[in-house]
């Protein structure tokens, strides 16, 4: 029991600056957070810079559970944290640390936490800290792979591309790539969007589309069609 403390940190070749601002950028959480992981954004209420929430659920092995952070101590271009609001844990604090090194960057992550009780309280405080490792390993790898495409790709105007599939295995994945690289996406989809929702709609057995939504797009990826985790190959 009582509080424990996991830290990771990785030197990175981009600028501070650009590094912090990927982490604003929208799909950045979906990006850091693998698969295997089973969590998924439910909600989310304002961002890292207004003192915003998100709501995730997260499945571990049959259960299931709502987890609610939120983000506090935002200082522009250096830090901000993420606070257990409600969740499995008896406390939760993750601090993202910014720091210049010449022109690259040392991005930090740092999670105070401690066991929660009933059923989660039963998990060995190893077990957790096994599980922060491969998870914090994973977002920093990913991280610097992002980070090397946004350098290699990123000097060229923002664009916005059309999406079909979008919220398919490939098509999610690619979303949250293209928004943290700081394009725009819009989603096509062959269901109304609902009020409120920024998506064209599109019937291809009428050939009914959104054409007004459509006008201005720099390029369109087709990824509709049979899921391809639906059975065996």
């Amino acid at each position: 029991m009582g509080t424990h403390t996991f830290r990771l940190a990785t030197l990175v070749d981009t600028p501070a600056d650009e590094v912090f601002a990927w982490h604003m950028r929208p799909g950045a959480l979906e990006r850091l957070t693998p698969a295997w992981a089973h969590a998924e954004v439910l909600e989310r209420r304002g961002g890292p810079a207004d003192g915003g929430t998100v709501t995730l659920q997260v499945r571990r092995g049959p259960t299931r559970f709502r987890w609610t952070l939120r983000h506090t101590d935002y200082e522009e271009g250096r830090l901000f944290r993420d606070e257990q609001v409600d969740g499995p844990l008896g406390s939760w604090v993750h601090t993202h640390r910014f720091t210049p090194q010449g022109e690259g960057c040392l991005v930090e992550d740092e999670v105070e936490w401690s066991s929660g009780s009933g059923a989660t309280g039963l998990i060995p405080d190893g077990l957790v800290t096994r599980d922060l490792a491969s998870l914090f390993a994973f977002r920093h790898h990913r991280l610097r792979n992002d980070l090397a495409l946004l350098r290699r790709y990123g000097a060229g105007r923002p664009l916005r591309v059309g999406i079909t599939g979008s919220s398919g295995f490939l098509g999610t994945q690619l979303r949250h790539l293209l928004t943290t690289q700081g394009h725009s996406v819009l989603p096509i989809r062959r269901r109304r969007p609902a009020e409120g929702e920024t998506a064209a709609f599109w019937n291809p057995h009428t050939g009914e589309i959104d054409t007004h939504l459509l006008e201005g797009l720099d390029a369109v990826v087709h990824l509709a069609g049979e899921s391809i985790a639906d059975g065996r190959w």
